[in-house]
């Protein structure tokens, strides 16, 4: 199956902390959300590119949706099989 990027997350310990359709939107929106900043866990978060999916899903339900990674792309479990 192939999947494709429609926009950004940034995660922290497998929490997503922020979305949106560019890194940079990603970082603002997690640092809005309230993400720790550097020098308490912040340097261990990363930024995906992400499904259109996984992006819809953490909007319904919030950051502790399940997703993994595939093909260097953020995707909600099954998108990626």
């Amino acid at each position: 199956m192939h999947i494709e990027a429609k926009g950004y997350i940034v995660e922290m310990d497998g929490t997503i902390w922020g979305t949106a359709a560019t890194e940079f939107g990603a970082w603002a929106d997690a640092s809005k959300e309230g993400m720790p900043t550097h020098g308490e866990g912040r340097d261990t978060a990363q930024c995906w590119p992400a499904t259109n999916r996984l992006l819809a899903m953490v909007m319904l339900h919030g950051g502790g949706v399940s997703w993994t990674i595939c093909d260097g792309i953020a995707c909600y479990p099954d998108e990626g099989k």
